[in-house]
């Protein structure tokens, strides 16, 4: 996989995603997630912040990511580009071999980044956008304001 992200880098490929993009209607808030290979998320997470393109204005976008050694990388800045008018905001970085321990940082940075009000012990996610669809899962992490 590291080898094909970094050709896809390399050529700044756009692989076509094999299923229907999920629509930011009814969201506020975008949460993309993905690895981060050699520094930056796979070309398929540019496909995917182009595709969105201006439907993500006045959105905010907060990165997620796993990585081995790099953290959020590049997302932030590649997200600020291929999300013209979005806010990019904090993103979330894991280690991926730390995934399991990561409950303590997950938990807590919704009520520290605002993206949710709510007491602790008292969050109830919402896994669907006003009308019940539930394509917004794929979605992930604000933008800072240009």
């Amino acid at each position: 996989m590291v080898r094909r992200d970094v050709r896809q880098q390399d050529t700044d490929a756009r692989p076509a995603a094999e299923d229907r993009l999920p629509s930011p209607d009814g969201y506020g808030t975008v949460l993309p997630a993905g690895s981060v290979r050699n520094v930056r998320a796979p070309m398929i997470m540019t496909t995917f912040t182009e595709a969105l393109g201006l439907r993500l204005r006045s959105r905010t976008v907060h990165p997620v990511t796993t990585h081995t050694m790099s953290g959020l990388g590049t997302t932030e800045r590649d997200y600020a580009a291929s999300c013209p008018g979005a806010g990019i905001a904090e993103g979330l970085a894991v280690r991926g071999e730390k995934v399991k321990d990561a409950g303590p940082a997950t938990e807590e940075r919704p009520q520290r980044t605002g993206l949710t009000r709510a007491r602790p012990g008292r969050h109830r996610p919402r896994t669907s956008p006003p009308g019940g669809s539930t394509a917004g899962k794929r979605v992930s992490r604000p933008c800072r304001r240009p």
